[in-house]
Formats: C-alpha cells, sequence, structure tokens
C-alpha cells in the first residue's frame, strides 16, 4: 500500500465508506502496518488502529463493518470513529497531488512537508506524498469518490484536491500563485463556489466481449451499465461520451442474443447521446463453433455491419474498422491484404486526411498479452498446453497488419478476444486490449471482475491523454482497481 493509496482509503472513512476502509485496512498485516505508520506520523487520533496487533488482525481480518470489529475487538470503536468523523466535518482537506512527469517544478515542494506546512491552517488538514517513486505504480485499488474528482484530471497534475463533508473540487496549479489563490478562497470560505470548466476534452470507453445472449451475462451487463452511468456523470465535458466495442457483442449469433445486443446499443445511444463504433469478434459469426458467414445466417449477421470508416468530424477522428474474423478459422483470425488495400481506398478519398487522428479497432489481439499480477492464473496458464491454447486464437497476419499501421501513421489500436486488458506502447504504437465488459476469466480469490478502458483524448492536440484500465467487481462488494497508463 503506497502513500496515494493510504490517502484514498483515509478519504474513504471521511466519506464512511466503512466497509471498503476495513477492506483496504485488512487486505494484509503490511497494508495495517503502514496505515498505523502513515496514522501516527500524520497526527491523526484514531486510538483503535493502533490496537490491532498482529493477533488481532488474523481475528479481525473478516471484519467488514465497525460493529462486527468493535465485537472482535471488544473495544468502542463505532463511538470512536464517528466521534473523529464529525470533528473532521469542520475541516478542508487538502490533497497535494505532484506532476505525473517528474521534472515538473513544483514537484520538490509538493513532496516536503517543511514546504506544505507553510499552508497550514486551524480548519485546514493537509496530506500529501514524500516519494515521487510511487508514481511509477499508477494502479489504485477502490478510489473513492473524492479521489475520482482529482483521478480523471490526472493529465492536469500537479493540482489540489480539496474536500470538506461531500463536497469536493480538483484545482490544476502551476505555480505558488495559484496554491496562494486556492487558500485564499479556502480563507473566504468560498473555494466551492468556484465553477468546475467544462472540458473540451473526448472521452471513449472501450468496451469488448461482452457476449451477450445467456442469463449468466444479465448482473456483469448491469453492473457494467451502472459504472457507465457513474462514469458519465463525474466528467464534464462538452463532447458526448464515445463508444468503442472491439467484438464478441453476443456469445452466439442467435435471435434472442442479437435482441440483446440491440436493446444495449439503444441504451448507450439513447441514455448517453455518444456515438458507438465497434467491429465482430469470432462469436459474433461462430455458431456453436461452426462458421456461418458463408451460409444464409450471413443475414442474421449483417445487420450488425457498418462502413469500414467512422469519421467524427468535429473532433477530427477516424475509426477504422476492421474485419479480424472472415479469414480466421474458429477462435483464430486473419485479416488479409485485399481488406487493408480496401481501406487504403477509403482513406484516400478523405479530404485533408492529415487533419484526423486515425484509430484502428480490431477483435483479435495482435501483440502478446499478459496478465495484471493480482488476478488469478488458471491451471493450464501454468503449464505446457497453455501454449496449444494460445495458438487456437492467434491473429495470423498480426506482423503484417502492425507494419500496416506503422505505414500509415496509424498510432493506437484497440482489439479484445481475450478477455485480458493490458497496455503496450513500442515503436510509436500504442496498443490496448479490452477486458471482458460483462465478466469472464477475471478473478481475484472472491472476487469476479468485469473490465473496461477509458481512453481521454485532447483534440486540440491530437493526443490521447491516458487510458484507465477498470476492474469492477461483479460481486459489488465494493472492489474497484484502476489502473494509469499515460499516452
Amino acid at each position: 500500500m503506497h502513500q496515494i493509496d493510504i490517502i484514498n482509503t483515509y478519504l474513504h472513512l471521511l466519506h464512511r465508506s466503512d466497509r471498503v476502509f476495513l477492506y483496504r485496512m485488512f487486505d494484509s498485516y503490511e497494508h495495517l502496518t503502514t496505515m498505523q505508520a502513515w496514522v501516527q506520523e500524520n497526527d491523526i487520533d484514531l486510538p483503535f488502529i493502533h490496537r490491532i496487533d498482529s493477533d488481532m488482525f488474523a481475528i479481525s481480518q473478516k471484519a467488514r463493518s465497525f460493529l462486527k470489529l468493535q465485537a472482535m475487538m471488544h473495544y468502542p470503536c463505532v463511538q470512536e470513529v464517528e466521534r473523529w468523523v464529525e470533528s473532521q466535518n469542520e475541516l478542508y482537506h487538502v490533497v497535494f497531488l505532484p506532476s505525473v512527469m517528474e521534472e515538473h517544478l513544483l514537484n520538490k515542494c509538493f513532496t516536503s512537508k517543511q514546504w506544505i506546512d507553510q499552508y497550514q491552517r486551524d480548519n485546514v488538514h493537509n496530506l500529501y506524498i514524500n516519494d515521487l517513486e510511487e508514481w511509477k505504480m499508477l494502479s489504485f485499488n477502490a478510489p473513492s469518490s473524492s479521489f475520482f474528482e482529482a483521478l480523471y484530471k490526472i493529465d492536469n497534475w500537479p493540482g489540489l484536491l480539496v474536500t470538506k463533508k461531500e463536497k469536493k473540487i480538483f484545482i490544476p496549479v502551476s505555480n505558488q500563485e495559484d496554491i496562494d489563490d486556492v487558500f485564499s478562497l479556502i480563507e473566504q470560505e468560498k473555494i466551492f463556489d468556484k465553477e468546475k470548466p467544462v472540458e473540451d476534452a473526448m472521452y471513449i470507453m472501450h468496451l469488448s466481449d461482452l457476449h451477450l445472449g445467456p442469463k449468466s451475462k444479465k448482473k456483469g451487463l448491469s453492473v457494467l451499465c451502472d459504472s457507465i452511468d457513474s462514469f458519465s456523470k463525474r466528467v464534464n465535458s462538452s463532447v458526448p461520451l464515445q463508444f468503442i466495442i472491439t467484438g464478441d457483442l453476443m456469445n452466439s449469433p442467435n435471435k434472442k442474443a442479437i435482441a440483446s445486443v440491440t436493446y444495449f446499443l439503444r441504451w448507450l445511444k439513447r441514455k448517453h447521446h455518444g456515438c458507438v463504433t465497434y467491429v465482430l469478434g469470432n462469436h459474433d459469426v461462430l455458431f456453436h463453433g461452426l462458421n456461418i458467414m458463408s451460409s444464409p445466417k450471413t443475414r442474421i449477421i449483417a445487420s450488425l455491419l457498418e462502413d469500414e470508416l467512422v469519421v467524427n468530424e468535429q473532433q477530427k477522428v477516424i475509426y477504422i474498422k476492421i474485419n479480424s474474423v472472415l479469414g480466421g478459422n474458429l477462435a483464430r483470425g486473419k485479416i488479409g491484404k485485399k481488406q487493408l488495400m480496401d481501406i487504403e481506398e477509403e482513406l484516400d478519398m478523405v479530404d485533408n486526411l492529415e487533419e484526423y487522428t486515425l484509430i484502428a479497432l480490431v477483435h483479435h489481439h495482435v501483440l502478446p498479452i499478459e496478465k495484471d499480477d493480482f488476478l488469478k492464473r488458471k491451471w493450464h496458464e501454468k503449464i505446457f498446453i497453455h501454449r496449444i491454447i494460445e495458438s487456437s486464437k492467434v491473429l495470423k497476419d498480426s506482423e503484417y497488419f502492425i507494419d500496416w499501421l506503422k505505414s500509415k501513421g496509424i498510432c493506437y489500436v484497440f482489439h479484445g478476444h481475450k478477455h485480458l486488458p493490458y497496455f503496450n506502447h513500442s515503436d510509436d504504437l500504442y496498443v490496448v486490449a479490452g477486458g471482458s465488459s460483462c465478466g469472464g476469466g477475471v478473478n481475484e480469490r472472491k472476487s469476479r471482475y468485469l473490465s473496461y478502458n477509458v481512453v481521454k483524448f485532447d483534440p486540440i492536440s491530437k493526443q490521447m491523454k491516458y487510458c484507465f484500465i477498470c476492474y469492477d467487481d461483479i460481486t459489488k462488494l465494493e472492489r474497484q482497481r484502476v489502473k494509469v497508463h499515460l499516452f
């Protein structure tokens, strides 16, 4: 547990997210001792935390409420926490967040207690980290609603996250004068009167491998829809939320599955008013293991096919939809030279093509993918048979495809297929893999995760800013993980 994670856990306690706070504190004994040291260093009056030794940790590890913890400890921690939260509600909590760019001039100041102490006030509690090495581990477990206020603006750090009770605001700063202005507004109690600026950035939600149709996916779809709603409320952009889906929308192409997909796509467009762009995956064209694209069932799939290029004229973005399932066999994929030549002809017809950012969408993975360390590994992933299984899922002409992307100056490619989210950067090419957005194959102890990616695109610089890989727990144990990758 690094310091920013401790601060996030602390914010959970401030806003009485008791279950998440206890889950994080008891995640491991190392986490507990780190939390104890941090509480002591910051003169935080919570004696119950220091009463938990290694023996008590083993007894109390399964406590998911302060009432249960109180019964296990035989200590009135409920009243202690309630009194503490009530006292903290009168304070402003200010989190100094350094830039993710290590060379920023304010970073040394933001990690210095002596420098930050000049902003100490009777009604202010300042929080900070003192080790910039932590920014190499941009992974957050169960981000609080307050921390999310700053996290979605991580490309604008350094900045100050200011919270009081349920109110919160993140303000980017570039020099000490900006910081002085923030504390002046705090002293005048006008900090939350400051208007949150409307961004011109475009947020893209990358979904993949939903496998809609079976009843088992209904719960995952419900959690996903809740996550999409929550995300859309957090961002404040003039540009509607965009959606890209990289294949396997359904589990098998039958009428029931197509009806589920159609309903979901209409829900995205109706509720969030954004563009929805998708490509097909092998499950979208396979009926119980048999390729149906050359059979009469092609008509069923035809209703889901669109043009090869989707042009967003306002943000100057072109999505290139690449079909990797026509030439493959079962789970294998193939694109083929003819399809890429056809796409080249389409691109040649676009006026002022150099003004657009090109984004390729394909289903099959183009590079090897690694699983995050915290996830469980299946039995076959540890033995030789795993290589055989993997060989049945590859994109056969991936090397040719990568060379083609580079020759056309396409820097961004999004895909799915393996149900494992991943971020890779090599030779000016960013490859972003989507996981299974309704859940499937991604587990950690008692948690089962669905995953999706959130990408921020700046139309002014014509560059992607960051990619969040988001893991949401289908069991609704309030466990969420967010990994941040910067472009």
